[in-house]
């Protein structure tokens, strides 16, 4: 690709699937529900949706969100109304997801594990009118801010709910979801994806994946996460079985069995899920034949390791290095990573999908030459309506595009560096501001401050993220005190759970008279990435753990494995595995290691147990030992 060139539309074209059969043939409908209504009169028996709770068609999902959906218009929800959805992952939420658009409205996930301040601002800001969830999980904000409906209470069937609703009249401009991103000035910002957009991202006339009756699509990412709307509507607007992983923490221990047993065809994951994934089980993917991989850059060797098992199979499976931004519908280019050339060490980003425009442009929003720096600016279908209720923020990002010979078209400035490479490809060097992706989530390191700041003994407070050669990501937070012998991590772990979502939260905490700044007077960023690698200067101190004990061999050797993948010089006895900067991925590989040294945890000992303490005496009652 070029910078010049684009993908230019085709979402009337229809697709012969491999085995012959044409699925819905043209013209196909514009909007998201309505293209599932044609796959599921094309294919009513047909599975839609497979979980742990079982299987329905394509006939069941359309009743139950047919009768759910008349559920909603009665209460309220049309054109441009916004319901929030408080559920678990699971058929519940996506029936309820596909009511909402059934019903003409907007959906806005609300996740379980958020705290609540959060989800009382997504619920203010956006001007949630309903939301759906069950009595077990209803918060005081929701009840508060939205009039609440409990699917316990809606019509069994036989009783009215308004009756299986007419179509409502919509343009494919009208709003199909919300997705929250992180701000910077502290305050997270919605992003409105029209129907346009959504139904762009999952056409059959797309070619960088196969859509159709054929393929099973995997629901792995968290729901207010862009990527669950490609899970999603990649399946059901095509006819295709959406398998949906299990709501809690099992979902990643069990996923390379529910990838072997379903046979998932296609998955967009993040390349660090993919990293854990590969190392531990790589026969997982062999039922993948498309794998999309994004959220930071992807492992070139990893990505060579995952063609030449598939050559050797004599199998066409493919890793694809994806990128794209929630501004712009989650996925805007892909590379194909086949054949990698031995000198490839930063993947390009790749051509865009159909649709989409990719330019890489000067401060002047001119084209920059091979070798050359600019801004990723992306153009097109898949740009989004901009910030609810931002007009001031979207007009910063959302610019009119000069290149597209379009009256009106706009393109969004990602805040992405790339450069130009010979072959007209871009590649991805880093951001011109201070975002930054943790597991695959895109943080603003601005907002995490502004909460840290918000509390009252806080006098000053920069957050880095840092990488350990592990591979794991971490975020570390350098805060001045009050008073300055105040220990950050106790004064503020209990703040940032009421304020922050998991990802967000800094896994570290170290103490400064002052923070070091440059010639400028801005806080030196490097140098405290330096310092949180290294540990806290003479003078400061870190707090992510109480003094060290003697260990036992078991709680030696699973010390071992934390200080291996943690990335810390040492494991104390009460250390906390999260607190030093685990995560759910990271536990994962802790649990495989500890198999191999002859450990045999389980994710969910780990994960309830988290204490070096607490993990070994439990593996010590049950009479494990490590091997040797």
């Amino acid at each position: 690709m070029t910078t010049e060139q684009t993908s230019s539309a085709t979402p009337d074209a229809a697709r012969t699937t491999s085995g012959g059969d044409t699925f819905s043939p043209p013209p196909l409908p514009p909007l998201l529900h309505e293209r599932f209504r044609a796959a599921a009169r094309a294919l009513p028996d047909a599975v839609a949706l497979t979980s742990d709770e079982g299987s329905l068609t394509y006939a069941q999902v359309r009743e139950h969100a047919g009768r759910r959906a008349g559920w909603l218009r009665a209460a309220g929800a049309g054109p441009e109304t916004v319901v929030g959805i408080h559920l678990d992952r699971s058929t519940d939420a996506v029936i309820t997801m596909l009511a909402v658009l059934e019903a003409g409205a907007a959906y806005l996930p609300l996740p379980l594990d958020y705290p609540a301040a959060r989800l009382d601002l997504m619920l203010r800001d956006s001007g949630v009118t309903l939301v759906v969830t069950r009595r077990a999980v209803t918060s005081g904000p929701l009840t508060a801010a939205a009039r609440t409906l409990h699917l316990e209470d809606e019509p069994p069937v036989g009783q009215p709910t308004g009756g299986l609703p007419a179509p409502v009249p919509l343009s494919p401009d009208n709003l199909a979801y919300l997705v929250y991103t992180s701000g910077s000035t502290g305050t997270p910002k919605a992003v409105g994806v029209s129907h346009r957009g959504a139904v762009n991202l999952v056409d059959p006339g797309q070619s960088y994946v196969d859509f159709g009756p054929k393929e099973t699509f995997l629901q792995l990412a968290p729901m207010a996460f862009d990527v669950a709307a490609f899970e999603i509507w990649g399946a059901l607007a095509n006819g295709g079985r959406l398998v949906i992983a299990a709501p809690s923490y099992q979902a990643i221990e069990k996923l390379p069995d529910v990838l072997i047993r379903e046979r998932v065809t296609t998955m967009l994951i993040t390349t660090t899920l993919f990293n854990v994934l590969w190392d531990a089980r790589p026969e997982a993917f062999d039922s993948v034949r498309r794998l999309i991989v994004g959220g930071s850059v992807m492992s070139v060797d990893r990505a060579r390791q995952f063609a030449e098992r598939h050559r050797q199979r004599g199998a066409d499976n493919r890793i694809i290095n994806g990128y794209g931004p929630s501004e712009a519908t989650t996925l805007v280019s892909a590379h194909s990573m086949a054949r990698i050339p031995d000198s490839e060490t930063n993947p390009p980003l790749g051509t865009p999908i159909t649709g989409v425009s990719l330019w890489l442009l000067n401060e002047r929003l001119r084209k920059v030459r091979p070798g050359e720096e600019g801004q990723i600016f992306i153009g097109g279908t898949a740009v989004t309506r901009g910030y609810l209720g931002r007009p001031g923020a979207t007009s910063l990002r959302f610019v009119p595009d000069p290149w597209a010979g379009t009256p009106g078209a706009r393109m969004y400035a990602t805040g992405d560096k790339g450069r130009l490479r010979s072959d007209g490809l871009i590649e991805y060097t880093g951001r011109f501001d201070d975002q930054v992706k943790v597991r695959g989530y895109r943080v603003e390191l601005g907002e995490v401050e502004a909460a840290l700041r918000d509390h009252p003994r806080v006098r000053d407070v920069s957050v880095v993220l840092v990488r350990e050669e592990s591979g794991a990501e971490r975020l570390v937070a350098h805060v001045v005190p009050e008073p300055l012998n105040a220990d950050p991590s106790r004064l503020l772990a209990d703040h940032v759970t009421e304020m922050l979502p998991e990802f967000m939260r800094p896994s570290a905490y170290v103490s400064h008279a002052v923070l070091p700044r440059g010639l400028t007077g801005k806080v030196d960023r490097e140098a405290l990435i330096r310092l949180s690698q290294q540990g806290a200067p003479d003078g400061d101190s870190t707090h992510d753990g109480p003094a060290r004990r003697r260990l036992t061999r078991t709680e030696a050797v699973m010390a071992g494995i934390w200080v291996e993948l943690l990335g810390v010089e040492g494991v104390a006895l009460d250390d906390d595995f999260f607190e030093l900067g685990g995560d759910s991925l990271l536990a994962v590989r802790a649990v495989l290691k500890a198999e191999e040294r002859g450990l045999p945890v389980t994710l969910a000992q780990l994960l309830t147990r988290s204490t070096l303490r607490e993990l070994c005496a439990e593996l010590v009652e049950a009479g494990t030992r490590p091997a040797g």
